[in-house]
């Protein structure tokens, strides 16, 4: 119920949130290390508080003595909108003030560093106390939300040297029987991620998640967070190359592994959501014909997550990403995408201003069909990352969520709460706001799932429709052609020295991290340096791999074998695919072969079969298991002085007529008479 900053404020308001020691009153003047100047924060607040009950702010006062100072309260009438709520958060137009209270410093008891302030909330039922104030509940409503700012002021002059506005969520007590509000349910969303690490083929840690990782690291403090959060519902959003390189440095960095038992242990009560391999922008990969790549970038994240965490990917909701129409096209069809989850501005306007605040599904309408959809609450979403005591923003968000329950508290709402892309998370924010959630008479933790399961908008008894607003996608970080052609050439060393080989998915994670956009680390000159890594590492193989560029061979007979020798200079064997092609030659058992070959020499012999005597060309080439890659082209020269059994029966025949012939016309010149010589 309480909102504290550390365990031991949390027992103390928690095992006597009321009561406060008689002594306080005679406890001697307090001197601070001086400052730039007097302050007040706050460090501690209940979420919510029973009227009735006692609310006991827990203040952290910087001054060089407390000796003539107070803190001041002045309690403001209820919000009654989101609007009127958010004018709040910077201190404008708080609206008529209905009491206020003030109490000397050195009264105030001393709990640790930070002293103790408090409020007591008169029951409406209960018998009048002039001690207590009297919050005014909105209409017939179960609760209220009131302004509050606290002032560390000068007793004798009224002069304000720091101040600050939070919240009291006040609750009427309920009467035996009574129906309570519908809660309002919170969909947080947790995102884990982290930049792709340079581009390079190795197992040493990277030193930027060994950072990230350590216990004050962004994920390291992310890591505490998810352990504090129990039960409570929440979706993660985990990069799976975020994941990946976890995985890889446990054995090297015994933080990583610390890190990702946290993110395993949450994801089991949470709903975790697919997502691409890197962080990447959809539409400008499609729109530069990378649809295939983007395609394999969805599937490699979803297996990634689900043998990295040990659970079930939801590939059915999508997270906060760029989305246009060709996007969603292709997440519904590949990934079977159906709910989304917008920012604001990825919304196109609504047609007129909503009396209350998007907090129900909605359908989007699309150019590939129709989506279920939820608005993220960007106040919530900002009040969690916004600067300011960790307390106080908690309190506010808290606050900011019970004004949209009190909307319409007979109707099933929810809302969602996203997170950075790289989330700076502090610890004692997040668990303020997840003890708040806990019990709240007005709020429910929840995942996306919980919320799309809500009764969806309407307007007039017709769905409620939104429509994407115009993408405005720039290019994308590689072109589809230098990807191919990498792509290609991973594929065919694959087919080379096998595909389970730990080069083959190094040179694959860096063709995906090539796509990676949106977060340090990333753009077309990272991107090019990764595919050129790659076009390296599988050339350094590849030209390893040599026959004779050139070669007379000859053929004594009609049937003969043609020898072929084949280098192998890369210290592992391979497996490569030779061709032979001639007009002028047969291949009986084919003119192609898949040759195994170990390190140095290999000869291996193709049976041939000449169509003729002569001299004439072979093309020998040496490509990739696979036939995608040529590694060397030859040109051989063969002389075949063997006949043919066709031109040996031609000849004879020939020879034959030939014969014939003669010997009959020299048999009719015999025969012919002698003419008489003219006289």
């Amino acid at each position: 119920m309480f909102i504290a900053l550390g365990a031991v404020v949390a027992a103390l308001l928690t095992m006597n949130p009321i009561a406060i020691p008689t002594a306080a009153a005679t406890m001697p003047t307090v001197r601070f290390a001086a400052a730039a100047g007097p302050s007040i924060t706050l460090t501690g607040q209940p979420a919510w508080s029973t009227l009735g009950d006692d609310v006991a702010f827990r203040l952290r006062l910087r001054a060089d003595t407390t000796q003539g100072l107070e803190v001041h309260a002045i309690v403001y009438g209820a919000v009654l909108s989101r609007i009127a709520f958010e004018r709040t958060l910077n201190g404008e137009r708080l609206g008529r003030d209905v009491t206020a209270h003030s109490t000397p410093v050195d009264a105030l008891p001393v709990v640790g560093a930070d002293r103790l302030f408090t409020l007591g909330l008169q029951d409406p039922a209960g018998p009048f106390d002039a001690n207590r104030l009297r919050l005014p509940i909105p209409g017939s409503g179960t609760a209220g939300v009131f302004p509050v700012k606290l002032e560390l002021r000068e007793s004798s002059s009224g002069r304000v040297l720091d101040d600050f506005v939070t919240d009291i969520v006040a609750v009427r007590r309920h009467a035996p029987g009574e129906v309570p509000s519908e809660p309002l349910q919170v969909g947080w969303v947790w995102n884990i991620a982290a930049p792709p690490p340079p581009p390079a083929l190795t197992t040493a840690p990277n030193p930027e998640l060994a950072q990230a990782i350590a216990p004050r690291g962004r994920l390291g403090r992310l890591a505490t967070s998810l352990d504090s959060i129990g039960d409570l519902p929440v979706t993660i959003v985990a990069n799976p190359a975020t994941i990946d390189a976890l995985r890889a440095g446990t054995s090297a960095n015994p933080r990583a592994g610390v890190v990702l038992d946290a993110i395993r242990g949450a994801s089991k009560a949470a709903l975790v959501l697919s997502g691409p391999y890197p962080t990447l922008d959809g539409p400008s990969l499609i729109r530069d014909r990378l649809a295939s790549a983007f395609d394999t970038a969805m599937t490699t994240g979803r297996a990634t997550l689900e043998s990295g965490l040990s659970v079930a990917a939801d590939h059915t909701i999508a997270p906060t990403q760029p989305l246009d129409d060709p996007t969603l096209n292709e997440l519904r069809l590949r990934e079977g995408t159906t709910r989304l989850v917008l920012d604001p501005a990825a919304l196109a306007p609504a047609d007129g201003p909503d009396q209350f605040t998007p907090a129900r599904p909605f359908r989007l309408d699309t150019a590939s069909g129709s989506f279920e959809a939820m608005e993220v609450n960007a106040i919530a979403s900002d009040l969690l990352t916004r600067a300011g005591p960790d307390a106080l923003r908690a309190q506010q968000l808290l606050a900011s969520l019970a004004v949209i329950a009190l909307e319409q508290p007979n109707r099933t709402r929810g809302v969602v709460i996203n997170t950075p892309l790289l989330w700076n998370v502090s610890p004692a924010r997040t668990d303020a706001v997840s003890a708040g959630l806990r019990d709240h008479p007005l709020l429910e933790g929840a995942t996306l799932s919980d919320l799309f399961r809500i009764q969806p908008a309407t307007v007039k008894n017709k769905p409620y429709v939104r429509t994407l607003a115009p993408n405005s996608a720039g290019p994308a970080p590689v072109s589809a052609r230098a990807f191919a052609t990498a792509n290609r050439n991973v594929d065919a060393l694959a087919s080379m020295i096998g595909a389970g080989e730990p080069i083959i998915g190094q040179l694959r994670n860096q063709l995906l991290l090539s796509l990676a956009s949106r977060v340090p680390g990333t753009g077309a000159s990272v991107s090019s340096a990764r595919l050129s890594l790659v076009n390296g590492t599988v050339g350094a193989v590849t030209s390893q791999i040599s026959t004779s560029s050139s070669r007379s061979v000859t053929l004594t007979s009609r049937r003969a074998s043609v020898p072929l020798s084949i280098e192998n200079r890369s210290g592992r064997p391979v497996k490569v695919r030779v061709t032979l092609a001639s007009q002028k030659l047969d291949f009986p058992n084919g003119s192609d072969q898949i040759v195994d070959l170990p390190s140095g020499n290999t000869t291996i012999q193709f049976d041939v079969e000449a169509r003729a005597s002569g001299t004439f060309p072979v093309l020998v080439t040496v490509s990739s298991a696979d036939g995608r890659l040529d590694l060397q082209r030859a040109r051989y020269t063969v002389r075949s002085s063997g006949v043919s059994g066709v031109g040996l029966v031609l000849t004879i025949g020939a020879g034959l007529f030939l014969a014939a012939w003669w010997l009959t016309h020299w048999r009719r010149s015999r025969r012919a008479p002698t003419p008489a010589l003219a006289t």
